[in-house]
């Protein structure tokens, strides 16, 4: 700062406010501070002295910091208002934005107080300048008209309900309108694809007085749709209401449709990779499974050998399940089910899976943290992100070693510097270590790029770590990696942690003997032959009459002849002659209370919505879980 600032300081403890001082002048701040502790002594002090800011606490004996920024936002607006407490919650702290404080730092954060004060004063800086260019703006009123014309971007003049007040050549171009007199005509607001994005708009620059880099789809007057950038300046009057925007638009269709291009080209030369890694997976999950279906045969007289080849042919099973669930993610196409999760739970499970099935020169240990809070997350996904290091870490050591995995809470200031991005108080932080060959700098910076593997051709599909990486990301957490060739790698995983629900909770496993059967007849629909008699199996079972359909139309008929008695109807969604979407509203105009299950192995979601509006109960994943199909289908039968 090259002036001394006039700070007013609204604070009962002493200590509180000598550390604030000293915080202060530790980043240089010169600054001569007032501090006060009443209503009476906050008010004089406004009166006789001009400050530069003002900081308060919450909450005080005999005064409060709400209050203490309502007379100061009717009397002093311009003047900085930061809220420094360490009683303030996250609502209030909202709350007195919205009412004009110009930020919030917590006692225990106090590093932010610096970096807060300089924005702050930063921001009346440009506020001021931003009055000073608008007094030149009027005085120079023919130079602004001439630029106004002869700019190449679309510029306009328009009020908050959308009525084109002035614009120029290029916006009459842009939205291929016959002249400035046909385009005045228009209500702008009819100019956007989607309403809300003009609401949204206009929230910002009531909030902000202003918007830069506004992305928003537009419709030129033949239909055509555009890819806008706006910039735009909100004009207030007395009372603070948004009177007038004035705004600039530029048309970033063509570069847009290039990136997009450009992305498309990457994609399809990746292919090549992508196709060699799935085919080999594929290959191996079906060659277990072919391997040990042969061995059944020929073990028949052998129980426990035979139990260890149908074990094997399940752990194939789902192995090739995870790759389909695996590409859908990447692909940003498989549903996240979010629910409270015990990460040491699933550490364990994942643990006992790899020592079983990695070879015996590799040593899996834990060290997981007692009472480790829960977290909100999708468990498939998470087992899967984990799952994806395991692997990695194994065929990072081909000659065997050791691979570790730790759990532990951190705190969220603890990881800010590195994640700036880290809102949460808390976190839990998993660790995967192995003595592996390690990787180079080179590799590090490019490990979660899709594609990219390390691994000979055909032994993956580059997608792992990318896909983990997605995966954390979207559990808003971090993901981190140190290594060294010759010294290991280290993965470290961020996960926020929900601080009103710290209880951790064990995963339950369900056995099928636990699932409720029940008697009442079902359709089943399922063209695949072998599927339609296992799922028959599994429901007969468990006591329930079954009728089956291999299509569409045999379906229909079938319900036809006996909607009396079929209670519910299971549909795979993908059928010949009629899909399982047809064969719902169908059935529905023939039996309109009809239970109805679609299942599949992904639905785009507009479709979900659509057949959910239609009249479908539920869903089942494919492919088929018995327990999951045998619970959803007894939900749904007792359904009111």
């Amino acid at each position: 700062m090259n002036r001394i600032l006039q700070v007013l300081h609204l604070e009962d403890d002493a200590n509180d406010a000598q550390l604030l001082r000293l915080k202060l002048e530790e980043a240089n701040i010169g600054c001569i501070i007032t501090v006060v502790q009443t209503r009476d002594e906050f008010v004089n002090a406004l009166e006789q002295t001009e400050f530069d800011l003002i900081v308060s606490d919450f909450t005080l004996p005999s005064f409060d910091g709400k209050s203490a920024l309502e007379i100061a936002r009717q009397k002093w607006p311009d003047i900085p208002f930061i809220f420094v407490s360490g009683t303030m919650g996250e609502e209030a702290a909202i709350e007195s934005m919205v009412r004009g404080a110009t930020d919030y730092v917590l006692k225990g954060r106090l590093s932010r107080l610096v970096p807060a004060t300089q924005r702050a004063l930063s921001e009346v800086e440009s506020r001021r300048e931003r009055k000073r260019a608008e007094v030149a703006l009027k005085e120079s009123k023919e130079k602004y008209q001439s630029l106004f014309e002869r700019n190449l971007s679309g510029a306009f003049v328009s009020t908050p309900d959308g009525r084109l007040l002035e614009c120029n050549p290029a916006f009459v171009r842009m939205f291929g309108f016959d002249s400035i007199e046909d385009a005045k005509a228009t209500n702008i607001s009819a100019l956007y694809s989607d309403p809300e994005k003009r609401r949204l708009l206009l929230w910002n620059v009531q909030a902000r007085k202003e918007i830069e880099y506004f992305e928003v789809h537009m419709v030129r007057k033949d239909g055509a749709l555009l890819r806008i950038i706006e910039n735009v300046v909100g004009k207030f009057d007395n009372n603070g209401e948004l009177v007038e925007l004035t705004g600039y638009m530029f048309d970033d269709s063509k570069r847009q449709l290039l990136e997009q291009q450009l992305i498309q080209a990457q994609k399809l030369e990746s292919l090549g990779t992508l196709a060699s890694g799935i085919a080999h997976d594929f290959n191996n999950i079906l060659g277990i499974i072919i391997g040990h279906a042969t061995l059944v045969q020929r073990l028949q007289l052998e129980p426990d050998k035979i139990a260890d080849s149908i074990k094997s042919i399940t752990t194939a099973a789902q192995r090739g399940a995870a790759l389909v669930r695996q590409l859908l993610t990447f692909a940003r196409k498989s549903d996240v089910i979010l629910q409270r999760i015990s990460l040491n739970d699933l550490i364990k499970e994942v643990v006992s899976l790899t020592r079983e099935t990695f070879p015996k020169t590799v040593t899996v240990s834990m060290k997981l943290t007692d009472k480790l809070p829960a977290i909100l997350a999708d468990s498939t996904q998470i087992e899967q992100v984990f799952l994806n290091l395991c692997v990695n870490a194994r065929d990072a050591m081909p000659n065997g070693g050791t691979l570790s995995l730790s759990t532990r809470t951190i705190s969220g200031e603890k990881i800010y510097a590195r994640f700036p991005q880290a809102k949460a108080s808390q976190y839990v932080l998993i660790e995967f270590s192995d003595t592996g060959t390690g990787m180079d700098e080179a590799t590090r910076a490019r490990i979660f790029e899709p594609f990219f593997t390390t691994k000979e051709s055909g032994k993956g599909t580059g997608l792992g770590l990318a896909v983990a990486f997605g995966i954390i990301h979207i559990h808003q957490g971090f993901i981190d990696v140190s290594s060294e060739p010759g010294h290991g790698t280290t993965f470290s995983i961020y996960f926020p942690v929900n601080l009103e629900e710290l209880e951790p909770f064990e995963i339950k496993k369900e056995m099928f003997g636990d699932t409720e059967g029940g008697t009442e007849t079902i359709l089943l629909v399922e063209d695949e032959e072998m599927l339609r008699s296992l799922a028959k199996m599994v429901l007969k079972g468990k006591g329930y009459n079954v009728v089956t359909a291999s299509d569409g139309e045999e379906a229909v008929r079938m319900f036809m002849l006996r909607k009396n008695d079929i209670a519910l109807v299971l549909s795979d969604m993908g059928l010949p002659k009629l899909n399982g979407y047809d064969v719902l509203k169908q059935v529905k105009h023939l039996k309109p209370d009809v239970k109805f299950i679609i299942a599949s192995g992904y639905i785009e979601p507009v479709e979900k919505s659509e057949i959910l509006k239609s009249g479908a109960r539920d869903f089942i994943q494919k492919p088929y879980v018995p327990n999951e199909m045998l619970r959803k289908i007894r939900e749904v039968l007792d359904e009111e």
